[in-house]
């Protein structure tokens, strides 16, 4: 894969990630390597001389390509018609579509040299004139052709009794689903951009908006493609979600509680999917947030219709993904008037800040120790991601220890914190 990757993603401690921007695109290597590098192709023999091919290997694949694959005459002729004149011009295509089964290596149609991507033996690529399993095209009218997002959502899925190489690659499965992202990405670009007057984008006048921004020159001005509101990432995405945002606010005021969700790659859910397999949570992102999405919408529905603090008005969230590529997400809730969090003791009810009691709380106790404790950092562990070139840390740890609860002259809360020895959680529904 080519693109611009991003590498100083992966240069701390945390779990690999595969980030890219820009342009996309795949690049076919040369057999020989370059000057000073190493060999990146088997058939190259990196033993001995790293220019050297592997002429053993090469045979065994001359072979098995004319035993099993009838195009090879074809391109044979070609270089025989190649060798005689080589001024002679010889035309290649790339078949895009095919209406015969893609598995199959079928014999050319015409009598010019084409060059065909084959995938694995029993694997079809993906062809834009593909339709759905059993749809009868003259009887069921409507979109029956294949999307590529859907080629590759049946392809990431785990079945049954079906051993996918894909989901078994470790990294190589981050840049699967990268790639297929960036694929899907652009054909809806390409289709957007196609279909403007169809889509019935606003019209606009780019010569207008320029006269008026004080462009003197408007040669060198294009066309401008609209984005639709429902393309996710673009900028009327972004408008229209934070309009629609802002009106709650206006309808219910300030948020009363904001609560973060994290992901924990050692929900036992996900433990147990990925054992079958002896493979690690940063190994199947795929199931890390199909599992997080479940666990959030389980969470929204315990504050709405459970009440868990009380009658909801609206409520927003808001997923990200953290550095080390882990799920988060941020959620607001509006109460209702009668149970608004307005005191301290109303604080209390709800969020502690302290240690769970290890003797009578032994189960929070474990889970708050292994997962909600900071640190260690500071002068001591100047390395820790939290630490500025100051060495102090940047999330204000240690806390100071804090008898009660209050709101500071900013108005925000101070959380209880007593330094007693018997830190104790009390219960709550």
């Amino acid at each position: 894969m080519g693109g611009k990757i991003d590498h100083k993603v992966n240069s701390g401690r945390g779990l690999y990630v595969y980030r890219i921007h820009g342009q996309n695109y795949h690049l076919a290597g040369s057999l020989i390597p370059e000057e000073g590098e190493s060999p990146k192709c088997h058939m190259v023999n990196s033993s001995s001389n790293p220019y050297a091919i592997e002429f053993t290997t090469v045979h065994e694949i001359q072979g098995l390509l004319d035993a099993i694959n009838p195009l090879v005459k074809k391109f044979r002729m070609a270089r025989d018609i190649f060798a005689m004149n080589e001024r002679e011009p010889i035309p290649i295509k790339l078949i895009g579509s095919s209406d015969k089964d893609g598995r199959t290596h079928n014999l050319p149609t015409a009598d010019e040299v084409a060059a065909i991507i084959v995938g694995d033996v029993d694997e079809d690529g993906y062809r834009t004139d593909m339709y759905h399993r059993g749809v009868d095209l003259s009887s069921e009218p409507g979109h029956n052709n294949l999307t590529i997002r859907e080629f590759f959502a049946y392809r990431v899925q785990a079945r049954v009794g079906e051993v996918s190489l894909i989901l078994l690659s470790r990294k190589l499965l981050q840049q699967f689903i990268v790639d297929a992202y960036t694929m899907v990405e652009n054909t809806r670009l390409n289709y957007i951009r196609n279909n403007q007057k169809i889509l019935r984008v606003t019209p606009y006048s780019n010569l207008y908006d320029a006269q008026e921004n004080g462009h003197q020159e408007v040669s060198d001005i294009g066309n401008r493609v609209i984005l639709l509101a429902s393309f996710t990432g673009g900028a009327r995405y972004l408008q229209q979600n934070y309009l629609d945002a802002m009106a709650i606010i206006r309808a219910y005021g300030h948020p009363d509680l904001f609560i973060t969700f994290t992901c924990n790659p050692k929900w036992p859910k996900i433990l147990i999917f990925l054992s079958e397999d002896n493979l690690n949570p940063e190994d199947m992102p795929d199931i890390i947030c199909r599992v997080f999405k479940i666990k959030l919408d389980a969470l929204m529905h315990k504050f709405k219709r459970e009440k868990t603090f009380g009658k909801l008005l609206g409520d927003l969230y808001r997923k990200e993904f953290q550095k080390r590529g882990l799920q988060h997400a941020h959620i607001w809730l509006f109460l209702d008037k009668k149970d608004k969090v307005l005191s301290p003791d109303d604080i209390d009810n709800f969020i502690t800040a302290e240690i769970p009691n290890k003797d009578t709380d032994p189960e929070l106790y474990s889970i708050v120790s292994e997962f909600m404790i900071h640190g260690p950092c500071g002068p001591k562990h100047s390395t820790r991601p939290c630490m500025t070139k100051q060495e102090f840390c940047s999330k204000h740890f240690p806390k100071d220890f804090i008898e009660e609860t209050h709101f500071d002259g900013a108005g925000y809360p101070r959380y209880k914190s007593c330094q007693d020895g018997t830190l104790f959680l009390t219960t709550r529904n």
